[in-house]
């Protein structure tokens, strides 16, 4: 697969992408991508044994963390980024409530990166977000946004 068009232009990457809220935001760099998980075990004094036996007590939840690199290189890309990153904000925020409830749960993103998380993707709760706004690359005059800065959520 080439990274960019005849012209230069960065190529979406296929199959790559999370989805907030009805918002499908795509790559265009490849992200960095942490997967993990652990289990937790207690130990039983065996009479006699000069060490305990590990038992498997349960496991944490999942955690995936996901380094979303943004760049722009045109005019039209940094309207995109910017409703991509207020898409990525709105994730870690309630919903407004229903039937006289104030608020619902935060929205259920969905994340593909090819087959890293299954054929289907993953769905997940976003618990933070971290934006990187970095000093030494050009930023656009009237928005303020960098040309390229970085989102780490997990």
């Amino acid at each position: 697969m080439k990274a960019t068009t005849n012209v230069g232009d960065l190529v979406t990457i296929p199959n790559c992408s999370i989805s907030i809220g009805g918002k499908l935001i795509t790559f265009k760099i490849m992200p960095d991508i942490g997967d993990s998980k652990g289990a937790k075990y207690g130990g039983d004094e065996g009479i006699g044994r000069s060490s305990p036996i590990p038992i498997y007590n349960n496991s944490d939840a999942r955690k995936i963390s996901i380094d979303i690199h943004f760049i722009t290189l045109k005019q039209a890309d940094l309207k995109k980024n910017r409703e991509d990153l207020w898409a990525i904000m709105s994730g870690v925020y309630p919903n407004p409530g229903q039937n006289g409830a104030p608020y619902r749960p935060p929205t259920i993103c969905k994340l593909k990166c090819g087959q890293l998380f299954g054929k289907a993707g993953v769905c997940a709760v976003l618990e933070n977000y971290s934006v990187k706004y970095p000093p030494d690359v050009p930023w656009d005059k009237t928005t303020m946004m960098p040309y390229k800065f970085d989102v780490t959520t997990s």
